[in-house]
């Protein structure tokens, strides 16, 4: 069993890692909370830190993970968002199935786009300037694709409570998305 005192000290330690990362989380944050209470990755990421900063939680429906949490997402427009790897997956799978539809040019427009953002990660991360036509790139493809996940407005992407495949992050990246590890016992990154 876990104490009041072990959640609190959980919370404590991600906000002070995400801190150091980047933006921090304060009053003014929004996440959707869609884990079973249950989970602890959900308890303490969506109640816990949230009490703890003033943070507003959105409660998704219960049938989220059946296909209805970027509805959710899209009302709530959260600055933070937590999921599981298997969620990222899910979205990963169904954003290329749509992708693979589209025709041949859009696809190509959306593949540039996709590698500027991989590169702007990427200069993120070692604190460098991104590549020249990024911001071409981001007002043309990459903001519609995160308006249609209903993550316009997020500034921290991430999972936790199990591994994540390196794909799904390098997914991800490409759309200027990176995902931060933030919660985890023993896992590692597969």
């Amino acid at each position: 069993m876990l104490s009041h005192d072990n959640l609190c000290f959980s919370a404590q330690v991600l906000l002070n890692e995400q801190t150091k990362d980047s933006a921090s989380w304060g009053p003014e944050d929004r996440i959707v909370s869609y884990l079973p209470l249950s989970h602890i990755a959900g308890l303490v990421v969506d109640v816990v830190i949230q009490l703890s900063t003033g943070g507003c939680v959105y409660y998704a429906r219960p049938d989220a993970l059946q296909g209805t949490l970027t509805l959710s997402l899209q009302w709530a427009r959260p600055t933070i968002f937590f999921a599981v790897p298997r969620v990222w997956e899910k979205f990963e799978e169904k954003m290329k199935d749509l992708a693979a539809s589209k025709p041949q040019i859009v696809q190509n427009i959306s593949g540039w786009a996709k590698n500027l953002g991989a590169q702007q990660v990427q200069a993120n991360m070692k604190k460098k300037d991104g590549p020249l036509c990024f911001n071409v790139a981001n007002f043309l493809i990459l903001k519609r694709i995160k308006q249609a996940l209903g993550l316009d407005q997020a500034k921290v992407f991430i999972y936790g409570a199990a591994p994540l495949k390196q794909s799904t992050n390098d997914y991800f990246a490409s759309l200027s998305m990176p995902l931060f590890n933030c919660y985890g016992m023993s896992e590692t990154t597969a």
